[in-house]
């Protein structure tokens, strides 16, 4: 967990000296802390629901006489709480708090001390443009330690895991959070195995599975493989010993694991530097 710096803030004169300000974290620190929470509650609540990952869909099967092939297909979605979104908005909450309660340490620092009169415009920056940085209320050296992080940036990890900067995922979320509620979105395909098909009555018919591409977010009755056979009985029939797995999404398609972790990572790197 960061360290924090809770020590009363002041401004003392020296002689024509004026004492460095001392940065009061306690708040960031306690709102990371709280987003932590709220985070394994996330994970927790999800886990219990629906069992530990992976998450696999239900499927079943039909033999398509005019195709001749054995179609599988999703007969069972996964249920959705709708309390997760209310957990996921609280994680967001404290995540950007956290930030917001650090910027304003920084700019009573720039301040030499001083509380800035119009503090309600204080914010943490999340700047996409780089000819645009530094922000206000920022020294040059505590602006320094934010550049890196910014989102003018590239972020590696979430590039890898094809997803936004996490500071712009953070910043979409809590800006959305302000006016309705975070939408867990649904469930997303995340992968599938198929290790091994049992044939009755039938003879496999070409060299692969066919893998149906979801254009969005699957429904009942949508399909998911399509095995070629050739009938050599009155009942062909394919048993798939394999699944389709799924992961819980906000925005359709981003990984609320994935999200929630990157976010916190960067948040509490940050908080690290001063």
């Amino acid at each position: 967990m960061v360290a924090g710096s809770p020590g009363r803030p002041s401004r003392t004169k020296r002689r024509d000296s004026v004492v460095p300000y001392i940065l009061d974290l306690s708040g960031a620190c306690a709102k990371l802390k709280r987003a932590k929470t709220h985070i394994d509650a996330v994970h927790d609540a999800i886990e219990e629901k629906l069992g530990p990952h992976p998450i696999h869909y239900g499927l079943g099967r039909k033999f398509d006489r005019d195709q001749s092939a054995v179609v599988f297909y999703i007969n069972r979605l996964v249920e959705i709480d709708n309390g997760w979104s209310l957990i996921i908005g609280d994680a967001i909450h404290n995540l950007r708090g956290a930030l917001d309660h650090l910027t304003w340490q920084l700019a009573i620092r720039h301040c030499n001390g001083v509380e800035p009169k119009d503090g309600n415009s204080i914010q943490f920056p999340f700047e996409t443009d780089s000819a645009k940085w530094p922000r206000k209320f920022l020294d040059a050296a505590d602006a320094a330690k934010l550049e890196d992080l910014q989102p003018f940036n590239n972020d590696p990890v979430t590039t890898a895991m094809r997803l936004p900067h996490p500071f712009v995922m953070l910043k979409t979320l809590s800006n959305g959070d302000k006016h309705r509620t975070i939408e867990v979105t649904t469930h997303h395909p995340a992968n599938y195995m198929i290790p091994k098909l049992i044939l009755r009555d039938c003879e496999f018919r070409g060299q692969n599975v066919g893998l149906t591409a979801f254009a969005g977010t699957p429904k009942l009755g949508d399909e998911v493989f399509r095995v070629p056979v050739t009938a050599t009985g009155l009942n062909p029939d394919v048993e798939l010993e394999g699944y389709v797995s799924c992961y819980i999404a906000v925005r359709e398609r981003w990984n609320v694991d994935d999200v929630l972790a990157q976010i916190y990572q960067r948040v509490e790197t940050l908080l690290r530097r001063f």
